[in-house]
């Protein structure tokens, strides 16, 4: 059995009801759904109420999922909803983006700037960015889960580099 046709039988037992499933399935992907929920919102506490609240979501329209082997992305956009839903009532605008710093082989100070240069990125481009370069999303699969065209995530990541590439200089 391939990964693909794995995910798609416990999202078909999922959405039968099957709660085990469903928390095996989720278990696989709460590291990914905090730096996910953290790329939007500025506290865990806000990102836990985020996924909580998307994990319900899920569950209840789990059945409705045509695409079994779609569900990462499906279940990263809900979440992605909500942090937005969340970050509107609170008004955040900027984050700590790379909490699990350990991941990256920079010195401290090289750390602390490229986490400045993130912070500095509006958040439009600052999702694109952390779902490419940290999670390791395709382009397609950041357009599908943002509803934006492959195109403008391009365009995005582009004016990110650009941007990052200019505050890191200053802090030179």
């Amino acid at each position: 059995m391939t990964g693909k046709s794995i995910i798609s039988s416990a999202v078909a037992k999922a959405a039968r009801g099957d709660q085990e499933a469903f928390s095996q399935l989720v278990k696989g992907m709460e590291n990914r759904l905090y730096r996910v929920s953290r790329s939007v919102l500025r506290n865990d506490a806000d990102c836990a109420d985020a996924i909580q609240e998307a994990l319900i979501r899920a569950w209840l329209n789990l059945p409705e999922l045509r695409s079994h082997h779609l569900f990462e992305h499906w279940l990263i956009r809900i979440v992605l909803r909500e942090c937005y839903r969340i970050a509107k009532v609170k008004q955040h605008e900027s984050l700590d983006l790379m909490d699990n710093a350990a991941e990256y082989k920079t010195n401290a100070d090289d750390k602390i700037a490229i986490q400045n240069a993130v912070y500095s990125l509006d958040i439009k481009k600052r999702v694109p960015f952390i779902l490419h370069y940290i999670e390791g999303y395709k382009l397609h699969e950041i357009a599908d889960m943002l509803g934006i065209s492959e195109n403008t995530v391009k365009t995005q990541l582009m004016r990110a580099r650009s941007e990052m590439r200019e505050e890191l200089k200053e802090d030179k």
